[in-house]
């Protein structure tokens, strides 16, 4: 289950996912220079300062767990099952913005802000054992926290972008189908609207005016083209509603850091020493790129912010997972360092400042349902063992990585730690 998560909150952890998407459908990058010139110019995309946070998972006995933590606008926002909290610096207690009552639980832990606003999830038990869901908005000083939306299912948010809500919504709480895309204009009376046409959605990152989102079926009927494609990952055009088709094979989960100069998909096709896998690239200019192939053992977990190179986890071995690193340009790949006995490599991205320096995280399952978490910091092809308050490990229920500071959650209290 950690392992999945972690891969998922990429990916993993951040985890997350892209592949072959040639023979399918013609990309931006692939179109004719008539095409292009009878295509009007792109409109600007509009300024968009909001992070939305990675979710960590943990269980405490048979109990499911949530948190986040992202960072937007100079500011800390934090969220647990007693509350959220908004922090100057990560030491501080931070002040308790939003509180859950007896009734009423956070729908899931993530959240999203801007430094300003924050916005996040409700659920509740209604009547007939029927669950109902809200979304509600603070402000970051504490005041004015109202509902924004009800009635509105199981959603999940994605990005406020040119003053309305977008978000994932399944209007069946019993259901995993039929979850698509919506567009709520925030402070009207008018009822979300459908903006991801008939696409069931799965995972989704919002990038430079864009919703990457992916099919949430094997076999996707492509609305564009009337052709089958396999796990297809879209982009939605948030100025112009236009949809293009990005890759197969893939989840639209970035595997890139927040702060980073392009998006970063995962692609697998098929599993075992056959399989077929690859990283998409998208830039600020829709740019699409994709990579050398990947090596069939290794799983691809995190890209840096300048898209240069990825972090893998290699299996190969049955005795333990190595950390490799692939060049993006050319195709080579090489083995920093391997994970201790019975310890799981993942990488760490979240709604965080990462900093030059990439960290990887090996877990392993601790005392009490926690994590045993060590930290390798890497410098250009090395990996070296990083001291966590004089330790190589530590115990956490979750944990982030924010430029060179390890964030450990213990009991729903945070603690920091300074990597070296």
């Amino acid at each position: 289950m950690k392992r999945f998560l972690g891969i998922l909150c990429v990916l993993a952890v951040f985890t997350a996912v892209l592949s072959g998407c040639s023979g399918t459908s013609q990309t931006k990058s692939e179109k004719t220079s008539e095409e292009t010139t009878e295509t009007q110019a792109k409109p600007a995309v509009k300024e968009n300062d909001f992070v939305l946070s990675k979710d960590s998972f943990y269980y405490i006995g048979d109990d499911y767990m949530c948190s986040s933590l992202l960072y937007a606008g100079g500011k800390y926002v934090y969220s647990n099952k007693n509350g959220i909290y908004v922090k100057e610096s990560l030491k501080e207690n931070g002040k308790r913005i939003s509180k859950a009552s007896p009734k009423t639980e956070w729908s899931n832990g993530a959240v999203l802000s801007d430094g300003k606003t924050v916005y996040y999830v409700t659920v509740k038990e209604g009547n007939d054992s029927e669950y109902e869901y809200a979304v509600y908005s603070v402000k970051t000083n504490g005041k004015y926290e109202k509902k924004v939306l009800s009635g509105v299912g199981p959603a999940s948010l994605i990005t406020v972008y040119d003053g309305s809500l977008y978000f994932k919504n399944n209007p069946d709480t019993e259901a995993d189908e039929d979850t698509m895309i919506m567009r709520y204009k925030l402070g009207s009376k008018k009822e979300p609207e459908l903006v991801s046409q008939d696409y069931q959605v799965n995972y989704n990152t919002y990038y430079n005016g864009k919703i990457y989102f992916s099919a949430d079926t094997f076999y996707s009927m492509d609305i564009l083209n009337d052709k089958s494609l396999e796990y297809p990952v879209y982009s939605l055009d948030l100025e112009s509603g236009r949809i293009d088709i990005v890759a197969e094979y893939s989840y639209a989960d970035s595997i890139a850091p927040p702060d980073s100069e392009s998006v970063a998909f995962y692609s697998r096709r098929i599993s075992g020493t056959n399989a077929e896998k690859y990283i998409y690239t998208v830039d600020k200019n829709d740019n699409i790129k994709k990579s050398e192939r990947l090596p069939a053992n290794a799983d691809a977990l995190f890209v840096d912010r300048n898209t240069e190179y990825a972090l893998m986890c290699d299996y190969s071995s049955d005795k333990y997972e190595k950390l490799t690193k692939f060049d993006l340009k050319t195709g080579k790949d090489k083995t920093l360092a391997k994970a201790d006995k019975g310890f799981q490599c993942e990488a760490c991205t979240s709604g965080l400042k990462t900093g030059d320096t990439a960290y990887f995280v090996m877990t392993s399952e601790g005392k009490k349902y926690t994590s045993t978490v060590a930290v390798k910091k890497v410098t250009g092809d090395k990996a070296e063992a990083c001291k966590i308050n004089g330790k190589e490990k530590i115990e956490a229920d979750s944990y982030w990585i924010t430029e060179d500071k390890l964030v450990v959650e213990v009991n729903n209290k945070l603690r920091v730690y300074e990597l070296k």
